[in-house]
């Protein structure tokens, strides 16, 4: 396939723990802000922007290897493109909606629990998504082969 595939693929693979951290410590901190009626703080504000940016980032690579697995024929050893695109990239997607509802209600409410609690449902659906997507290709301590 190329170097540039090899590449992209274990971007793709190694990325998952930057997106998979800060969905998961996202999460954990805003269903306890939303629990504990604590206040808003731009910290929240920021580690949900940037995990709306690495879980982006993580479906933006995904999306590459997609498009190159189609183009090109060659891609992961074992998997239909069926199984890719239901199983992986539809929940990847579908994640990134949960992610971006996460961000962009959580800047439209009027108060800190409001804030927490719609962060909470993006996230929290974003999380399901995600570990769908992983149980697709073997689970999220599947090692990376092209």
């Amino acid at each position: 396939m190329g170097t540039f595939y090899f590449f992209l693929f274990q971007a793709h693979s190694g990325w998952r723990w930057v997106a998979l951290l800060f969905l998961v410590v996202t999460t954990i901190k805003v269903v306890i802000g939303w629990a504990a009626n604590q206040n808003w703080s731009n910290l929240d504000s920021r580690l949900v922007s940037f995990t709306n940016i690495a879980v982006s980032i993580q479906v933006l690579l995904g999306i590459f290897l997609y498009v190159m697995f189609l183009t090109q024929g060659a891609g992961i050893t074992g998997r239909s493109i069926g199984a890719i695109s239901g199983g992986h990239l539809v929940p990847a997607l579908l994640a990134v909606a949960g992610t971006g509802f996460a961000v962009g209600r959580s800047r439209r409410a009027q108060n800190s629990r409001d804030k927490f609690k719609f962060a909470s449902i993006g996230l929290i659906v974003a999380d399901l998504m995600v570990y769908g997507a992983l149980a697709t290709v073997g689970g999220i301590f599947a090692m990376a082969t092209s």
